[in-house]
């Protein structure tokens, strides 16, 4: 799996988070039946993220932009 962070330029010396926009995801509902213990967990995973917004495209329905989650794992902000 490829992280947004291994994709910016690390040889420059920059840091990988400069340049990315928080973005938080209201009124997130999980896609798999989850117990009240594993709800927490699960949406801080996906309801604030860091999007990059020099990577963000457009398409016949809307946008695209990549982003990453806290713990480092790259999704797509639609």
């Amino acid at each position: 799996m490829t992280d947004l962070a291994s994709t910016t330029p690390q040889s420059l010396g920059r840091d990988p988070m400069v340049g990315l926009r928080l973005a938080r995801v209201d009124g997130f509902e999980p896609a798999i039946a989850l117990g009240q213990d594993e709800l927490p967990t699960y949406l801080r995973r996906f309801t604030m993220l860091f999007a990059d917004d020099a990577t963000m495209r457009r398409g016949g329905f809307g946008r695209v932009t990549r982003a990453v989650n806290a713990q480092g794992e790259a999704v797509a902000l639609k």
